[in-house]
């Protein structure tokens, strides 16, 4: 682990260095003229020290990455299990299986379904009268 550790502090100093060098032609006078175009040691430095800093970060992410891997084989940590998804219900689960329900409440709609029929056919009956020429049925 702690071999980690040194590697982890090497690259964090390797990233403040970076940093510096990005830094270094603005805050140092005589370096880089106020306003001015940047010169070609201008240019050299912060691309250079661009380059370090970005070693750094990716080095320290690596070691970061390391660690954690190794904790997770030494058993140190554990990864959160994840339930599987429950399966959708499809619809027809909601249906009851019993036979003899679903035979019975077909019955039910169908001698309602008869009856509205009928009822309706009575009322157009029932106005046929009113209006001479037209089918009860007929729209």
């Amino acid at each position: 682990m702690a071999k980690f550790f040194v590697n982890l502090v090497a690259d964090a100093l390797a990233t403040l260095l970076g940093a510096w060098l990005m830094v270094a032609p603005f805050a140092l006078r005589g370096f880089q003229p106020a306003g001015g175009a940047w010169t070609s040691a201008t240019n050299w430095t912060f691309y250079f020290g661009l380059g370090i800093t970005l070693l750094g970060v990716i080095g320290a992410i690596l070691q970061v990455s390391g660690m954690v891997a190794l904790l997770y084989a030494k058993g140190a940590l554990k990864r959160p299990v994840r339930e599987a998804p429950k399966p959708a219900v499809p619809p027809q689960a909601a249906v009851p299986d019993n036979l003899a329900l679903q035979l019975e409440q077909q019955l039910r709609t169908e001698r309602e379904l008869s009856a509205l029929l009928n009822e309706l056919i009575r009322e157009r009956q029932g106005r046929s009268h009113l209006e001479p020429g037209r089918d009860p049925v007929a729209r």
